[in-house]
This record gives structure tokens, C-alpha cells and sequence, in this order.
């Protein structure tokens, strides 16, 4: 039986996941009534792939191509959910995969709480070469700290206001591949911002709140590939990307914050500025970094600090100039893992 969803993949040079991506779409316990690729003009063998899979989908499947690079997933997500059929979207990035139940499990959910826009599960990672993570990234503890009503022993609604805080103020659950949601709410907001490379799923869940609560399935439903190449892994593009999704939401907040919370953000986001200001400095973007360490400071940061950091612009400059510095380039180029531990951003390469 296929059910009334369409499942959007947004893709570029994604020649070596896509084929597994597709198969775990095909091999769901409910199907979906339609697939929508779209292909943000890569230069691979991609477009040849999925159409080659297309011809024996037991999913119809079509596949839209844009001449030009977005740079980005949003602007290719909000053309397929504009060109889909059916209510109910589940996004789906080209190197993730889904477990077999998760668009009947979130489906389910959504049609039993008709007035809910978004509900969204647990992950799991699969780092390059196979090597899964034990555990998912964050758990349902992790979740219910947000008000919640409990729906069955592993559905729960999370209230609208405290989602919004704790996903702006302190972590975000939502990603491209663990959400499924209703294209009415899409509309009702505007869509998918274009402003956010990385960031837009968490402005889109924060947005989306502004309509009604979230539902969260504890389950495992989605499994992503960490690899050099993930958009995340970039980390002057994240931190550039967080700040201006943290600066705006501070500014104009979905919900109020109160005061624990707004000084809570604040501090994180002279934090990332401060931290923003460094990778600028040691890419040798001296005016960005600049500039960086005076937004630190308008948002709380200490003086010192960033007057200190400010002084080791020109050092990181003409480090900059000698090849040498290409090997740390590579290296905050990859994907590495980084955390806010309260009061500053930690980095483990």
C-alpha cells in the first residue's frame, strides 16, 4: 500500500550515495505515493544514476534538474515540496538513509494528531568505512527535557514554546532526514529560508512551532554518513551560518525568551563570534575576523579577549602567505566535531 506522502531528496555529486539512499525509500514498510529528486546541477554521473533507477522504481519517481547551483539544500528542497502532490513530506538527504519503518511510524503519528505540523525521530550515524556510532546522537532524555504530553510509551508532543527555546537556545534535533511534516504548515511560513546553507532546518523547526507542537517518535528512524565532504564538516561556513541564525532569532524570536534564555543565547552567540573571528583570522580573512570580534563584543564578550584575538590578525595573515598553512586549511576543512560546553566552543579534529 502506499500512503499519501512524497519523499523530497535534494542532491549534488552525490553519485556514490544516492543509489542507497533510493533503496531505502523503496524498501519502506509504507510506501510513499511519490519521489521527487532534485538534482542542484551536479557534474557527476548523478542525474544518470537516478534515471537509470527510475526506470524499475517501484516508487514513481521524478526527477527535476536546475541548471544552476543553489550552494545549498534549501532552495532545491523548497522547489520539490512546491512541485509535490501529496500533504505529508518526508526529506531525505542524498548521503542519509531511512530505517524501514520510518514513514510509517511518522505518518501514523501525524494522521492520529491531525493539528500537529512536524514529527521527528532519533539518528544514528555511519561514519566513512562503515563504522556506526552505538548510540544515536541524543536520546529521548535528552528530548523530554522540553514540556511534553506523552501520546503512547514512545510518541510524545513537545510544547510549542519550550521546543522553540530549547532548540534555539541550546541544541537542535531536527535535520534534513529525520522530519516529516505537512506542506500546508510549509506554506503557512514562507517555506524553507534561503538565508541558512547549513542552519535552515533549525529555522524551519523554529518557525514551524509558531504554528502548533511538535511531535517527536522515540525511535531510531534515520541513519547518516559522516564523511569530509557533509556541508556541517565546514567549519567557518557552520559558525558563519550559526551566527546569523542565532543573531536573528535573538532579534526577532518566534516565541519570547526569558531572560535566563536570552542571556543564555547571547552569551552563546558572543561565543561564536569570538570563535567565528578566529577561524576568519587563521583563513586569512582579516576584515571578516574584525568584524567578527566587534560583533563578539556588541553581544558580551569580554574586551580583553577580543582585543587580544584582534592583535593576532596580522601573525595569522602572514602565516597565511607561506604554503605551509595549507595543511591547517585542510584541516578546518574537514569534518570534525565541535560542542558548546556552557561557556566556550570546543573542537576536537
Amino acid at each position: 500500500m502506499n500512503a499519501d506522502i512524497s519523499v523530497v531528496i535534494p542532491t549534488y555529486n552525490g553519485a556514490r550515495f544516492i543509489r542507497e539512499a533510493l533503496e531505502s525509500v523503496f524498501t519502506q514498510t509504507l510506501l510513499p505515493k511519490e519521489i521527487i529528486v532534485v538534482d542542484d546541477a551536479s557534474t557527476d554521473e548523478t542525474p544518470d544514476i537516478i534515471a537509470s533507477i527510475a526506470k524499475t522504481a517501484p516508487v514513481p519517481m521524478r526527477i527535476i534538474r536546475l541548471i544552476k547551483n543553489s550552494g545549498g539544500p534549501a532552495h532545491p528542497l523548497n522547489i520539490g515540496i512546491k512541485e509535490s502532490n501529496y500533504d505529508l513530506i518526508a526529506l531525505l538527504e542524498q548521503d542519509d538513509r531511512m530505517v524501514s519503518n520510518r514513514l510509517e511510524r511518522q505518518a501514523s503519528f501525524l494522521f492520529k494528531e491531525s493539528g500537529l505540523p512536524l514529527v521527528f525521530g532519533l539518528e544514528m550515524s555511519n561514519h566513512d568505512g562503515g563504522l556506526y556510532r552505538e548510540k544515536s546522537f541524543y536520546g529521548s532524555d535528552d528530548v523530554l527535557v522540553i514540556k511534553h504530553r506523552k501520546v503512547s510509551d514512545d510518541e510524545y508532543v513537545l510544547d510549542a514554546h519550550s521546543f522553540y527555546v530549547h532548540t534555539i537556545v541550546y541544541r537542535n534535533f531536527i535535520n534534513g532526514s529525520n522530519a516529516m511534516f505537512r506542506k500546508k504548515a510549509w506554506q503557512a511560513i514562507g517555506g524553507i529560508s534561503n538565508k541558512y546553507r547549513i542552519s535552515w532546518d533549525c529555522d524551519f523547526a523554529c518557525r514551524l512551532s509558531s504554528i502548533g507542537a511538535i511531535a517527536f517518535v522515540n525511535q531510531i528512524i534515520k541513519i547518516g554518513c559522516r564523511h569530509k565532504k557533509n556541508l556541517s564538516g565546514d567549519l567557518l561556513s557552520y559558525f558563519c551560518d550559526m551566527v546569523a541564525l542565532e543573531k536573528q532569532h535573538l532579534m526577532k524570536p518566534v516565541w519570547p525568551l526569558d531572560e535566563t534564555a536570552s542571556k543564555t543565547l547571547q552569551s552563546k552567540l558572543a561565543g561564536g563570534y569570538l570563535f567565528l573571528g578566529y577561524l576568519e583570522a587563521i583563513m586569512g580573512n582579516a576584515l571578516r575576523s574584525i568584524s567578527a570580534y566587534r560583533h563578539a563584543y556588541k553581544f558580551g564578550a569580554d574586551i580583553n579577549k577580543c582585543v587580544i584575538n584582534a592583535f593576532k590578525i596580522i601573525p595569522h595573515k602572514i602565516v597565511h602567505s607561506y604554503p605551509r598553512f595549507f595543511l591547517w586549511k585542510h584541516l578546518y576543512r574537514k569534518s570534525i566535531d565541535y560542542k558548546w560546553d556552557g561557556e566556550k566552543w570546543m573542537v576536537n579534529l
